[in-house]
C-alpha cells in the first residue's frame, strides 16, 4: 500500500466492512508520522456536509484545511467514504499533492481505476494469527470467517475463558449455511453475541455516534469494562487518546436502538457531582455530542436543568441566545434545586452580555442576586450566588465589592479555582488590588505546574491571557507549562486559546524568539489563518500578536507575506477606531513592518492624540523618516505619568530623537537614565551598546 500511496496522490482503499480498511489507514498514519507535517482524520459522514473541506470546526475553533494541506506537506484520512473518486476529485487539493501532500480514502466501494486499493484475503498463516489458533478445525473454519473483525472478535470472546475455540467453531458451522443476506453481519453479530462484555459493547454502540471522552467513559462504564474493550482491540483511540470510538462494522452489526438518552442522563449526573464545574473532559463531550444535546433541549423547552446548563457552555452557539431570552425571566425561588439555580444563573449572565435595552440590567441583576441570597441556605447554593454577584460588581467596576464576594465564596469551598481566577481578573483591571490578590495568583499559578487536574483549562487559559498584569510572579521558567497548555488548548478546538496565545507571544517574546516560534510552528492552524476566524474583540491583541510573529520570522520565510496581509485587513479596520488601544496597535504594526510613513500620515481624533503609546509609535515613525519633530512627541509623552516598567523604553526613543537633532549630549543623558531604572538584564545590555556607539 505504501508504494501505490506513494505513485497516487489520491489512494482509494476499498474492500468489505471488517477487512481492516480502518485499520490499515491508522497504522499508515502512525508508520509515516514523521513524513507529514500534520495528519487530519475525517469521517465520511463529517465529509458529506462539508465537501469542500474549507472551514472544517474543531469545537469552538475553524480549520482551514484546504490552505494548510497546499501549503504544508499533509495526509487526510477520509475514513468510511462511499463514493466513486477519480484522478479529477478534489482539484482544491492539487498544490498540496504537487508538494507531497496525500489523500487516503476508506470506502466499501471500488471501481476499476488505478487509485483503488484494494485490500486483498488475508493468507492463512496471518489470518491465524489475527484468530489466535493454528488448529487444524481453524484451518478448516478459514474461508468462512477470513475477515481481521471477525477473527479478532473471535479471539477476544475466546481470551476471556468463558468460551473455547471448539465452542465458536461448533455454532458457527450450524449456521453457517444458512446465511444468506449481509454474511458477515450475521457472523459477527453472532461472535459479538458470545463476547462477555457484550451488554456494555452494545450499549455504547447505540449512543450517539459512538465518540466518547476517554476519561468521561472509564466513569460511564466501570474501569475493568474500559479495560477489557481496549484490550479486545474493539476500542479505537483518536486524537492523542483523548477520544475513543469503536469500529464502525461493529456498531453497524450491534446498533438496535438508539440508547443515547442513557448517556445524557450519565453527563446531567456528572454535571450535578461537579456542582456544575466544566472541566476539559465534559467540554469535550459537550461538543461531540452537541447535537443529541440540542435535541433534548428543544425537545424540553424551558427547562432548567444540567443539560441546557451544557448547551450553555458552547461558545459559539446561536441556539443558546433563543434559550436564555426566555428563561433569563424566571425569578429565583425556594423551590429551585442546585441544577436549577445554576443554570438560572448563566443564563442570566448570557443575557447580560447581549442585551440592549435601556435599563442597565447589570444594577437589576445585582438586586436579584441579592434577594436570591437570602432565599437559600444550602451553601453550595450559596457559593454560587457569591460567585455570580462578585462578577456583576466586578463588569460595574466595583472591584472591592467583586472581591468581597468571591472571599465569602472561598469561605464556603478554599479550592474553588473560578473564585481565584475572578480575583485576578479584578487584579489586572485595578493594579493597586494586586498585593492583596498575590494568594489567588500563585494558587492558579501553582495549579497550572503542577497540571491540577482539577483546575478548569478555561480559567488557567484566562491566567495566561493577562501574563503582562502578572509579571513579577512568573518566569522565563514557567514558560513551558504554559506553552504546553495553549497547544492542548488548540487541539480541543477551544475559543479562550487565542487570548492565551496573544498574551504568551507578547509577554516572551523579547530575548525568546526560538520559544514563541516553537509555539507558533506547533500551531499549524494559525499559519493560514483569516480574519474571520478571529473575533473583533481580539483584533488588536492579534495584531500585536502577529507582528511578533513577523518580526521573528526570517525574511525569506513566504509566511510573512502571509502574515503581513493579514495585518494590513485587520489594521484597514482598526485605524477607523476611537478606542486608544486600537490605535496603538495599528501605529505598532505600521513600525514593526517598516510601514513608517503609513504610521506619520494616519489620522488620530483629538481625543487620543496624547496618549503616551500613541505618541511614543508617532515618534518611533518620525525617527525612521528623520523628522525633527519625533523629539517633540516623545516629549510631550515624558511629561505624562508612564509606569516605570516601561520608563527605559520611553527614554531610549528619546534618545534617538535627540540623536536625530544632533543633540548627542543629550542623547547620552536619556541613555544613561535608562540604564540606571532599567531592570530587564537583557534589554539593560542593549541599551548600554547603543550607549558606546554615540560616544
Amino acid at each position: 500500500m505504501e508504494n501505490h500511496i506513494h505513485k497516487n496522490p489520491i489512494t482509494v482503499i476499498s474492500g468489505l466492512s471488517g477487512a481492516g480498511k480502518t485499520e490499515l489507514s491508522i497504522y499508515y498514519a502512525r508508520n509515516n508520522s514523521e513524513n507529514f507535517e500534520n495528519v487530519f482524520w475525517l469521517l465520511g459522514s463529517d465529509f458529506e456536509n462539508n465537501p469542500t473541506m474549507n472551514n472544517y470546526k474543531r469545537g469552538d475553533r475553524t480549520i482551514n484545511i484546504i490552505s494548510i494541506f497546499n501549503e504544508c506537506k499533509s495526509l487526510i484520512i477520509i475514513d468510511n467514504y462511499d463514493r466513486i473518486i477519480n484522478k479529477d476529485s478534489f482539484e482544491e487539493l492539487s498544490e498540496g499533492f504537487s508538494i507531497g501532500s496525500r489523500l487516503l480514502i476508506t470506502s466499501l466501494i471500488t471501481a476499476n481505476n488505478s487509485l483503488y486499493f484494494r485490500i486483498p484475503i488475508f493468507p492463512e498463516k496471518y489470518a491465524l494469527d489475527i484468530l489466535g489458533d493454528h488448529s487444524n478445525e481453524a484451518k478448516a473454519l478459514l474461508p468462512e470467517i477470513n475477515l481481521p473483525v471477525i477473527l479478532a472478535a473471535i479471539k477476544s470472546t475466546c481470551d476471556s475463558g468463558e468460551y473455547t475455540y471448539s465452542d465458536i467453531y461448533s455454532e458457527l458451522k450450524t449456521f453457517l449455511s444458512t446465511v444468506t443476506d449481509d454474511r458477515n453481519k450475521v457472523i459477527l453479530s453472532r461472535v459479538l453475541n458470545r463476547f462477555p462484555q457484550i451488554e456494555t459493547l452494545k450499549l455504547l454502540c447505540c449512543i450517539f455516534d459512538a465518540q466518547y471522552d476517554t476519561n468521561l467513559l472509564r466513569k460511564f462504564i466501570t474501569i475493568s469494562q474500559f479495560a477489557n474493550l481496549e484490550k479486545s482491540s474493539f476500542l479505537i483511540k483518536q486524537n492523542n487518546n483523548t477520544i475513543c470510538t469503536f469500529h464502525n462494522f461493529i456498531i453497524t452489526c450491534l446498533k438496535e436502538k438508539d440508547e443515547s438518552e442513557k448517556y445524557l442522563q450519565f453527563l446531567s449526573t456528572y454535571l450535578s457531582n461537579q456542582d456544575g464545574l466544566i472541566d476539559e473532559f465534559i467540554l469535550r463531550q459537550i461538543h461531540l455530542s452537541y447535537n443529541y444535546i440540542k435535541e433534548n433541549v428543544l425537545r424540553k423547552k424551558e427547562e432548567l436543568n444540567w443539560l441546557t446548563y451544557a448547551l450553555l457552555q458552547k461558545e459559539e452557539n446561536e441556539l443558546k441566545k433563543d434559550i436564555y431570552k426566555t428563561l433569563y425571566k424566571i425569578d429565583f425561588s425556594e423551590s429551585l434545586s442546585l441544577e436549577n439555580v445554576r443554570c438560572l444563573l448563566d443564563v442570566k449572565e448570557a443575557y447580560i452580555y447581549d442585551v440592549t435595552d435601556e435599563i442597565d440590567y447589570k444594577i437589576v441583576y445585582e438586586k436579584e442576586l441579592i434577594n436570591a441570597l437570602s432565599l437559600y441556605k444550602d451553601k453550595k447554593i450559596q457559593k454560587l450566588i457569591y460567585h455570580h454577584l462578585g462578577k456583576n460588581y466586578r463588569r460595574q467596576g466595583k472591584y472591592d465589592l467583586a472581591i468581597e464576594q468571591f472571599n465569602k465564596e472561598l469561605d464556603i469551598d478554599n479550592n474553588s479555582y473560578p473564585a481565584y481566577g475572578q480575583i485576578i481578573k479584578c487584579a489586572r483591571n485595578e493594579k493597586t488590588l494586586l498585593p492583596q490578590c498575590s494568594t489567588a495568583i500563585n494558587k492558579i499559578l501553582n495549579a497550572i505546574k503542577s497540571a491540577d487536574e482539577n483546575l478548569p483549562i478555561r480559567i488557567a487559559l484566562a491566567f495566561i491571557a493577562d501574563l503582562r498584569s502578572f509579571k513579577e510572579f512568573v518566569s522565563k521558567d514557567d514558560a513551558n507549562d504554559f506553552k504546553n497548555l495553549i497547544i492542548k488548548a488548540s487541539f480541543e478546538g477551544m475559543y479562550q486559546f487565542f487570548e492565551a496565545f496573544v498574551s504568551f507571544i507578547n509577554f516572551y517574546s523579547y530575548g525568546n524568539s526560538e520559544l514563541c516560534l516553537d509555539l507558533f510552528n506547533k500551531l499549524t492552524n494559525l499559519k493560514f489563518i483569516t480574519i474571520d476566524s478571529i473575533n473583533e474583540r481580539n483584533y488588536a491583541n492579534a495584531t500585536d500578536a502577529f507582528v511578533i510573529i513577523y518580526g521573528l520570522l526570517e525574511q525569506d520565510d513566504k509566511r510573512k507575506i502571509q502574515i503581513k496581509q493579514l495585518i494590513c485587513t485587520i489594521i484597514e479596520i482598526l485605524k477607523k477606531s476611537t478606542n486608544p488601544y486600537d490605535i496603538r496597535s495599528v501605529l505598532k504594526a505600521y513600525n514593526k513592518m517598516n510601514m513608517f510613513e503609513e504610521a506619520d500620515k494616519l489620522s488620530i481624533v483629538l481625543e487620543i492624540q496624547n496618549d503616551i503609546w500613541i505618541l511614543f509609535w508617532k515618534s518611533k515613525a518620525k525617527i525612521e523618516l528623520k523628522d525633527k519633530k519625533c523629539l517633540e512627541l516623545i516629549n510631550l509623552a515624558l511629561k505624562q505619568s508612564i509606569p516605570d516598567y516601561f520608563k527605559p523604553t520611553f527614554l531610549q526613543c528619546q534618545a534617538k530623537a535627540y540623536i536625530i537633532n544632533n543633540n548627542i549630549h543629550e542623547a547620552r543623558i536619556s541613555f544613561e537614565k535608562a540604564i540606571q531604572i532599567c531592570k530587564r538584564e537583557d534589554f539593560k545590555e542593549d541599551l548600554k551598546k547603543e550607549l558606546e556607539r554615540i560616544s
